[in-house]
């Protein structure tokens, strides 16, 4: 089974180091999007912070 890693770049490197066992790429978008949504609902006030 491949392992992908989802390495994160907001201005500082952040890289995945252990990665992930998935069956194929298919499986390996959704986690992606789902990773992206957390980091997005986690971090959403420092995101928009800049708007004001």
């Amino acid at each position: 089974m491949p392992r992908y890693f989802f390495n994160l770049y907001d201005g500082v490197v952040r890289s995945d180091l252990d990665g992930i066992d998935l069956p194929n790429l298919g499986a390996a978008r959704l986690e992606a999007v789902g990773f992206a949504a957390l980091v997005l609902k986690d971090y959403a006030k420092d995101i928009i912070k800049g708007d004001d």
